[in-house]
């Protein structure tokens, strides 16, 4: 299992945001963790008997927690969960202008040992376009300290498709990237979510995305880019060398258990062929006070049982992002469905399309670099 913790505070709202955040110039650091602990003893007896082997602190920006805080509530969740992992992957999402040495240092001495740092790019224009705080030289600087301050791995994240971006440009943030050694190298492509300052500039007709055609080449050229560079595509957005993919994701694109601690936060719990998933009320002072004064038991604002169906598309959708596939034959024991049955037809005219590889007797499945290009409709043909 994995735990996550949600920081919702930033110092600025980034125009394609759609993530729980709020703008705090000053968040309550230890009222926050006190809150994030009582909720913590509340919900660690649901997942007694499972083994801990990841927690990640993302956010908002939670680079910007007391780091004394975040030992504090480290040290408390793997003393919470009695199956801890000896070792155990510790992430936190850092914005570079919060990426000081010192600051890292501090960091990695509160327990944290993976890095992941949302530099997002190193073109000072599009930087400016995503609404970013920091330059291009600012985000170098910070990978530069990220690499240097004993972190087990670093990751980066980039976005392309950004309004008013080329390939050209995409191509040498790419290298730019690969070129520092980082051996983690998330890449996202921008979407425009409804209720976002791009959302409402995509209404109005004030957003320039780049065409379809030029999105895909964008993506294709970080295959090709990060693969020269050593990094392999191990799930459809993310590039790593041998060792350094994420434990975390892992976890979500395998259906594993996790427990969500912060506003907003879901977590899922597999029970028997389905599963159960739940989450905070996303307001902070809401949650905190919630937590703080009825033990944490106050803070769940909906809850949702999945049936083996639900359970099925779920897995379809996130088994077949992963480079090596879905394991056909284990999901079918699990859900207690002949899948195979279900899907053979389906799955052989994919195949015949060169989209999908499926193993003899339909053992496992995998989306081809083709099928991963086109992934929803792939699943969607699947379920």
């Amino acid at each position: 299992m994995g735990v996550y913790v949600h920081f919702p505070w930033c110092a600025r709202l980034c125009p394609y945001c759609d993530f729980n955040v709020h703008l705090a110039p000053e968040p309550p650091h230890a009222r926050f963790a006190d809150a994030v602990l009582a909720e913590l003893g509340a919900r660690a007896p649901d997942f007694a008997g499972r083994r801990l082997v990841s927690i990640f602190l993302g956010g908002g920006t939670p680079s910007m927690w007391d780091p004394a805080e975040v030992a504090r509530v480290l040290g408390a969740i793997r003393g919470a969960l009695s199956g801890t992992a000896e070792e155990v992957e510790v992430t936190l999402e850092a914005n570079p202008e919060d990426a000081s040495a010192p600051r890292l240092r501090d960091l990695a001495a509160a327990g944290v040992n993976r890095l992941s740092l949302g530099v997002q790019g190193f073109d000072d224009r599009v930087l400016a376009r995503l609404g970013r705080r920091h330059t291009g030289a600012e985000a170098m600087a910070a990978l530069e300290a990220g690499l240097g301050a004993g972190f087990a791995s670093v990751g980066v994240d980039l976005i392309y498709a950004v309004p008013d971006m080329g390939l050209d440009g995409w191509s040498r943030t790419l290298e730019a990237a690969a070129a520092t050694g980082v051996p983690h190298v998330s890449t996202y492509n921008l979407t425009v979510e409804e209720g976002t300052r791009f959302g409402v500039e995509a209404r109005r007709g004030r957003l320039s995305m780049p065409p379809n055609d030029v999105q895909l080449a964008m993506y294709r050229e970080a295959v090709r880019c990060l693969g020269g560079a050593g990094l392999r595509r191990y799930e459809a957005s993310n590039f790593a060398r041998a060792g350094h993919e994420s434990r975390h994701n892992g976890l979500y694109w395998a259906g594993e258990a996790y427990l969500g601690l912060g506003p907003g936060a879901c977590s899922y719990l597999p029970v028997g062929i389905g599963g159960r998933r739940w989450q905070a009320v996303r307001n902070p002072e809401r949650y905190m006070r919630g937590a703080l004064h009825h033990e944490g038991a106050a803070v769940e604002v909906e809850e949702e049982e999945l049936d083996a169906e639900q359970t099925l598309v779920e897995r379809l959708l996130m088994g077949l992002r992963v480079a090596e596939g879905l394991d056909l034959r284990a999901l079918s024991e699990r859900l207690e469905l002949d899948l195979w049955g279900r899907i053979r037809e389906r799955a052989l005219a994919l195949s015949a399309a060169g989209l999908l590889d499926v193993s003899p007797g339909g053992a496992r499945i995998r989306a081809t670099e083709r099928g991963t290009e086109v992934l929803d409709s792939v699943v969607d043909a699947l379920s």
